[in-house]
């Protein structure tokens, strides 16, 4: 057997590894996927699983003392700030903080019973409707819009109008 008959089969073992293997897809709080592993045995999705959850953590942390994680200059920075001493404690990594916590740390004003109630929400996709309608909410409000104005485009955005009739399904009698 020849080396490219060597590397073929180590190729298509590899193939039947991968698809055998679900893959590990990481996301952040808000339900952004933030990465994916393919393969591996169970050491090595464990330690992929530790190394996504810190890095988000550290990227988290650096974004709310206003670094930017993409920088190598302020990854320097967040750097010396941590071997300085200069974060608190229970900003040091999410794992310390409850999912509840961080979205009271995310958005100033929530309440510890919503952000619960958000944070235990077994719906995944539910949650995530919630959070972007937060999200959306805190953005209003940064333009100027006050609660009853809010509330009221709120209420606007969830009214249908009704479809308009015509077209091939109309032709066809459906």
């Amino acid at each position: 057997m020849d080396l490219y008959d060597e590397a073929y089969q180590a190729l298509a073992e590899n193939r039947r590894m991968i698809k055998k293997t679900k893959p590990q897809v990481f996301k952040d709080a808000e339900g952004d996927i933030k990465g994916i592993s393919m393969g591996g045995d169970d050491a090595f999705k464990k330690a992929m699983k530790e190394a996504m959850e810190e890095g988000m953590a550290e990227s988290e942390n650096m974004k709310r003392f206003g670094l930017d994680p993409s920088k190598m200059e302020d990854a320097l920075k967040y750097d010396e700030m941590k071997e300085a001493g200069q974060l608190e404690k229970n900003i040091t990594g999410l794992s310390d903080m409850s999912e509840a916590d961080t979205l009271m740390q995310k958005y100033p004003g929530m309440g510890k019973e919503l952000a619960d109630q958000i944070a235990n929400d077994p719906d995944p996709q539910r949650k995530a409707y919630v959070i972007s309608l937060v999200d959306q909410t805190m953005e209003m409000n940064k333009r100027g819009m006050s609660g009853d104005e809010i509330i009221d485009a709120f209420k606007k955005g969830t009214d249908r109008t009704k479809q308009a009739n015509g077209g091939l399904s109309y032709l066809m009698g459906m």
